[in-house]
């Protein structure tokens, strides 16, 4: 059964909050919108605030599949002009 979950994207330079997904298996999280903006997907394998980014910063519309081993993901807005970015998570577990 999939499930989809919407993670906050920031519309300026800050880190949005921590979404949960250590029960999840086979995760993705997919950007979509209309933006100007940088925006890098990261996660926590302890489950506290030690973030380490998912492969490169994304300036479009555009997928990452999450490690495993991941028990946070968040999206991390480094820049910001316009726009309104969204990302969605979602998964087989």
């Amino acid at each position: 059964m999939s499930s989809f979950n919407e993670l906050e994207v920031p519309a300026s330079v800050a880190a949005g909050a921590w979404l949960s997904c250590e029960s999840l298996t086979d995760m993705y999280v997919t950007i979509g919108g209309t933006f100007v903006a940088t925006l890098q997907v990261q996660y926590t394998v302890r489950g506290d605030a030690n973030a380490s980014n998912i492969g490169s910063a994304l300036t479009a519309a555009g997928a990452v599949q999450i490690p495993m081993r991941a028990k946070k993901i968040r999206i991390n807005t480094t820049a910001y002009t316009s726009g309104a970015p969204w990302a969605v998570l979602s998964s087989e577990g």
